[in-house]
């Protein structure tokens, strides 16, 4: 148990710092463990099946950002990724998802909707992380969603991450037309003031 805490937590961080540099935060849910890992936890190598919707631009980073963030924390040798693309297809993602469940994978990364509802349709107790996901309520067909799945799933919201980065996109053009601003005002306060003492 210590072991599947220990993977989660640290594969749910992983999305939040890919999230993160996105531009995106919050949006997740997670169960920590603070205890020191276990000799067999220290030479665990972790097996991750990745099930990606779709080839797109966004996805892929999501896909990178997640692997080389989990790869950094828990080092090349403990972690082996099975990476797969679905093109698409929902179909796709559930043959893939049954693969990685029969496999008895430690872990199941859900990149976009369908990829995220075949992987919890294909097991109850294999953790399940999903990005790129725009509503976790319709996405796991809840239709009282508070937040929490209150099941083996977890992971980051496109939706709260849209928010996010537009105010911060906001707050960033915001700062930068306050900085000009004051610039240009000192620069003709300056030049005023040049002006002034010439004609004196």
């Amino acid at each position: 148990m210590k072991m599947t805490k220990r993977i989660l937590a640290t594969a749910t961080a992983a999305l939040t710092v890919t999230a993160a540099l996105a531009g995106c935060t919050g949006g997740t849910s997670s169960t920590t463990s603070t205890a020191a890992p276990s000799q067999a936890d220290a030479n665990k190598v972790y097996n991750i099946g990745i099930c990606q919707l779709v080839q797109h631009e966004a996805l892929d980073a999501a896909t990178k950002g997640f692997k080389d963030t989990l790869t950094e924390k828990l080092g090349a040798d403990k972690v082996k990724f099975d990476e797969q693309n679905a093109q698409g297809d929902s179909a796709t993602c559930a043959t893939i998802c049954n693969q990685f469940v029969s496999s008895n994978y430690d872990l199941i990364l859900g990149n976009g909707t369908a990829a995220l509802q075949a992987a919890y349709t294909a097991t109850p107790s294999i953790p399940i992380l999903g990005t790129s996901i725009t509503d976790y309520g319709t996405a796991l067909d809840m239709a009282e969603w508070t937040g929490v799945s209150g099941m083996n799933v977890s992971g980051t919201s496109r939706l709260i991450c849209s928010r996010n980065f537009s105010l911060t996109l906001k707050q960033s053009v915001f700062s930068i037309a306050q900085q000009r601003l004051t610039q240009n005002i000192r620069a003709i306060q300056s030049h005023l003031s040049l002006r002034v003492r010439a004609t004196l």
